[in-house]
């Protein structure tokens, strides 16, 4: 049986969402679903299995551990069985917004044909009022169209200036500055850091810049809870590596595809629903950066150790980018990497895509 979409999901003692959201919420429309198991508690773990049976999802433990080697486990599975071109990976906290989302992906894919893309990123909004006003959701119902989270800048903001914060940043900023401490410095990063996600409440004139972002776009880093690979590329480029489990699985994939010339793109036109905070409604910490951080939790790794691997891979500090912007382009000439590093994203896409 030939299908162009699969659909993985990596589980790891959170089949509460599973059950009682995702396979609420998404419409899988007929396409191929499978989880990877990444080594829950053995009561989880069987818990799981009986869902996925129950509601004809393919079911498998990681041979190894962490989300990257999850998704290339599912990527093997699903290419053989079905002989998939493009895999979604999702978190169980977002949801397609359009009913039939995967068919429509698959139009645009067939339509697009792009072979330089090696991931799709979309157009994420939200309720839970972190990132944006929680009034976007009736902008999308009444098909305003509205410009969500649309992905991360993360190279092509870093050259950003202080006067570039969004104005309650800047303060924080010189606040941060005067009253120097270990603590205050790094919440003063953090704050730069912030302005690398690409929506309204982290962007200054979010609005007027995010205009110039429509159709499909090349960006740095799309928003990785729901993203599109693939399948060829991958094989072709990508390799699975020790030591990242959930947090930064994703943008190390990224850079893989950049440092080979290979684009990643965001959709603005197919949306995408978050809901972190759902995951309290299960006694789970909302943000799995801030569960990382709590002790005897085992939600997530521990905060820090995917640090520590990224700069072991790449030599640079993922969250001081911004400090290593020419010890980067030395590393990574010619390659996208420096390309975006060159870039100012508020004059508009490094590149746009026909669709």
């Amino acid at each position: 049986m030939i299908k162009k979409i699969g659909i993985i999901y990596s589980s790891f003692n959170n089949y509460e969402l599973l059950k009682n959201e995702v396979l609420k919420k998404v419409n899988f429309e007929g396409y191929p679903v499978i989880n990877i198991d990444d080594r829950s508690d053995p009561k989880k773990l069987n818990e799981g299995k009986h869902i996925c049976k129950n509601n004809n999802i393919y079911f498998e433990i990681n041979k190894d551990k962490g989300v990257q080697f999850a998704v290339n486990q599912g990527i093997e599975f699903l290419e053989k069985k079905f002989k998939v071109e493009w895999v979604f990976c999702l978190q169980q906290d977002i949801f397609p917004a359009e009913k039939n989302f995967f068919s429509e992906f698959e139009k645009f894919v067939k339509k697009i044909n792009n072979n330089s893309i090696g991931a799709f990123g979309f157009n994420i909004i939200s309720e839970d009022g972190i990132y944006m006003n929680k009034k976007i959701i009736d902008e999308y119902l009444n098909a305003k169209k509205p410009k969500g989270w649309i992905g991360n800048v993360i190279l092509s903001s870093c050259n950003n200036k202080i006067s570039d914060l969004r104005l309650r940043h800047q303060l924080k900023y010189f606040f941060y500055s005067i009253f120097k401490n270990k603590k205050n410095l790094k919440k003063r990063d953090d704050l730069l850091n912030a302005n690398r996600v690409f929506s309204d409440y982290s962007i200054r004139n979010f609005n007027k810049i995010s205009k110039l972002y429509n159709g499909t776009f090349a960006i740095d880093l799309p928003m990785w809870g729901a993203i599109a690979i693939n399948v060829k590329l991958w094989k072709k480029f990508i390799k699975p590596r020790k030591g990242y489990i959930f947090h930064l699985w994703f943008p190390d994939i990224a850079f893989q595809f950049m440092k080979n010339n290979i684009w990643l793109a965001t959709n603005s036109n197919l949306y995408m629903k978050n809901e972190q905070k759902i995951k309290e409604k299960y006694g789970f910490v909302w943000s799995s950066a801030h569960a990382g951080k709590i002790l005897n939790n085992n939600q997530v790794e521990k905060y820090g150790s995917h640090l520590e691997t990224f700069r072991h891979y790449w030599g640079f500090d993922y969250e001081k980018i911004y400090k290593q912007k020419n010890q980067i382009i030395d590393l990574y000439k010619n390659t996208l990497i420096e390309k975006f590093l060159l870039h100012n994203f508020k004059k508009g896409p490094l590149k746009t895509f026909n669709n």
